[in-house]
């Protein structure tokens, strides 16, 4: 974590921050500024889409050359991800190098943002698994943009235990069903530890989840189902994790039954 320097600046005047009205006209100035933002917010994106996207392509190809450095790699691919369509031959061709493990979460943003799901999905699952480590489910999180069945599929075929709350997540923000969620809660450990948790997702997302996760799935069912199939899940894994999430749960969905 960096400090704040101790040292007072002298003349402090004389050293301006740049702003984004003070580079917008200038384009590597513009790069330079997007490289400093903890994250690339909507005015800075509207700036640079002032450009055209060839030109910002061919910029941070230049770059990317210039600076291997996974930071600036990473907001280029972020850059891509806004771009959208426009910018997947930039981005198809780029896999090999996006998907190592300093730039992972970022490409696979950008892929998911400018590639068809039928191309970008299954290399993606690849990259993720390729990428391993010792809990698979951190790589997994660089998942979450891509809302894709195939990725709860994927799911099911590789978590095992102990089971991490990243897997609940990342099912979650994959199009979760209840079609799949049922069938795991009763399908029993692990993957009945991963629909509890994304059920706790779903209706009792953390207020800063962005974007925020719809409060509803997709099949949703009647109340009286939901609440009954968690709690004979419960029943079936009398544990604090288990009980506590159904718990969770079973309180939102009264209150929503209960609104008018």
């Amino acid at each position: 974590m960096a400090d704040q320097n101790r040292i007072p600046v002298l003349q402090a005047a004389l050293f301006p921050a740049p702003t984004l009205e003070g580079v917008r006209a200038d384009l590597p100035k513009l790069f330079d500024y997007t490289f400093t933002r903890w994250r690339l917010e909507e005015p800075v994106v509207a700036a640079l889409k002032a450009y055209a996207p060839d030109l910002l392509l061919l910029t941070m190809s230049q770059l990317m050359k210039a600076r291997a450095i996974p930071w600036i790699e990473s907001r280029c691919f972020e850059v891509a991800a806004a771009l959208g369509p426009a910018a997947h031959d930039w981005v198809s061709a780029r896999w090999d190098n996006g998907a190592k493990s300093g730039t992972l979460f970022a490409f696979l943003k950008s892929a998911a943002a400018c590639l068809p799901a039928s191309e970008a999905v299954p290399r993606a699952l690849q990259a993720v698994e390729a990428a391993g480590g010792r809990d698979i489910s951190v790589s997994a999180l660089a998942l979450v943009d891509f809302h894709s069945p195939q990725v709860l599929d994927w799911i099911e075929r590789t978590v095992s235990s102990p089971v991490s709350d990243r897997w609940g997540y990342l099912a979650a923000r994959s199009g979760l069903t209840w079609e799949v969620a049922s069938r795991w809660l009763t399908a029993g450990r692990p993957i009945s530890l991963v629909a509890i948790d994304a059920l706790l997702n779903v209706y009792c997302p953390h207020p800063s989840a962005r974007p925020p996760i719809r409060a509803e799935l997709p099949d949703q069912p009647e109340t009286p189902l939901i609440v009954q199939t968690l709690r004979d899940a419960s029943l079936s894994d009398p544990v604090p994790r288990v009980e506590k999430a159904v718990a969770a749960v079973v309180r939102r969905l009264a209150g929503k039954s209960d609104a008018p």
